[in-house]
């Protein structure tokens, strides 16, 4: 909600990567005092994820996170803001697709809870009055003094 009234260079990417960098550079600087650079081992890590790092920072943060920025400066928040409802459900269907996850009557349960919460935040949500109504709202009946 503060995204959408704050003072944002004019560019979503630029927001984007304001954001971005402020988060990332917080993050270090958490790890480094919970002790989590004591148990890096960078030649641990697999080509897969770099590969799959790679891809989370171009199209999870990148692509996303811009189009997040562009949509609430031109959408209505509510609706923007579904889509931190409805990413979860996506992420464990391409899970289940692509690499086999199992999918739980729980998961089930809770993705029908989150796609209908959606709907009803989607169908709902507040609508502007029409300007002849909100006329006949604003006019309040004149008191005449009393004689």
């Amino acid at each position: 909600m503060y995204s959408r009234s704050a003072t944002m260079p004019g560019s979503p990417l630029m927001a984007t990567a304001a954001q971005m960098l402020t988060g990332g550079a917080l993050l270090v600087i958490f790890s480094y005092f919970t002790g989590d650079w004591s148990t890096l081992n960078i030649s641990g890590i697999s080509m897969r994820f770099y590969l799959a790092l790679a891809y989370l920072i171009t199209f999870g943060s990148i692509v996303g996170y811009t189009a997040y920025i562009w949509l609430l400066k031109n959408a209505d928040a509510t609706l923007v803001s579904t889509y931190a409802f409805v990413n979860p459900v996506v992420a464990v269907l391409l899970g289940w697709l692509l690499v086999g996850e199992q999918l739980t009557l729980n998961t089930l349960i809770a993705a029908v809870i989150i796609i209908g919460a959606v709907v009803l935040v989607t169908v709902f949500r507040s609508k502007p009055q029409p300007a002849a109504t909100q006329a006949a709202l604003d006019i309040q009946p004149q008191q005449q003094p009393l004689h």
